[in-house]
């Protein structure tokens, strides 16, 4: 009886070690391998980031530091498979935001994090989808340019260049890409739907240039300093 007794305490324990699990595991996800990110993310040299929010697209290559601090942050991620419902992939979600992540050269498979709320992301590879179990930003660190060249390229006084009369005047702090682009829209005339941001450490400027994609010309370039101030503004054509 004693024996009984020992056996139906445990299979008791083990049950409620189950029921346990079963709670704490994320609706939604299954079982099975979850692969690692591309090699190309530690192989390449630089990483073609495309990021989309309310129907609108930031761009910029990842490289050097930036590239180094992309591969930490990927180096942190922990996932696992997840089940979406028919018809109901994270992808799908209203009011969410991506991340997609390319070889700059073409060569491997593009990867994407999608963000729908704080603690609600997912990555999508190779087509299947993961949930991440600690959603963390990823970095936002843009590809360099030369101020000095393209400041060199342009006179006052050649047509499409603007360089007074500027809409961001007072200072105002730009600590990453989307604020570069917030803060360089104010000064953009034209439509667009499409920004590409790069930075010159050395001189603290941004250049953000704004288009439509898959539209020839038409487009706008805004460069401004890490105080926010406008330096100069050139249409294209």
């Amino acid at each position: 009886m004693k024996k009984k007794g020992g056996l139906a305490l445990l299979a008791a324990l083990l049950a409620a070690l189950l029921a346990a699990l079963l709670t704490v595991l994320p609706a939604g996800c299954a079982g099975g391998e979850t692969p690692p990110l591309p090699d190309w993310l530690d192989s390449g040299t630089e990483a073609e980031v495309t990021h989309t929010l309310a129907g609108r697209q930031t761009l910029w290559t990842a490289e050097g530091e930036g590239l180094d601090e992309l591969r930490a942050w990927a180096a942190e991620l922990e996932y696992r498979p997840y089940d979406a419902p028919e018809g109901q992939s994270p992808g799908d979600a209203e009011g969410g935001e991506a991340y997609d992540f390319a070889p700059a050269d073409g060569e491997g498979t593009a990867f994407s994090y999608v963000v729908n709320g704080p603690e609600d992301a997912f990555l999508l590879l190779e087509g299947a989808w993961y949930r991440v179990a600690a959603p963390i930003a990823p970095p936002e660190v843009p590809g360099s340019f030369s101020w000095e060249e393209d400041a060199a390229l342009w006179r006052p006084g050649d047509p499409g260049v603007v360089t007074e009369g500027f809409v961001q005047k007072a200072p105002g702090p730009v600590d990453g890409v989307q604020a570069a682009v917030h803060r360089a829209e104010g000064e953009c005339t034209v439509p667009w739907d499409t920004a590409r941001a790069a930075y010159d450490a050395g001189a603290e400027m941004w250049r953000v240039d704004f288009f439509s994609a898959g539209t020839a010309g038409g487009g706008q370039t805004v460069w401004l300093g890490d105080d926010g101030v406008t330096r100069l503004v050139v249409y294209g054509e």
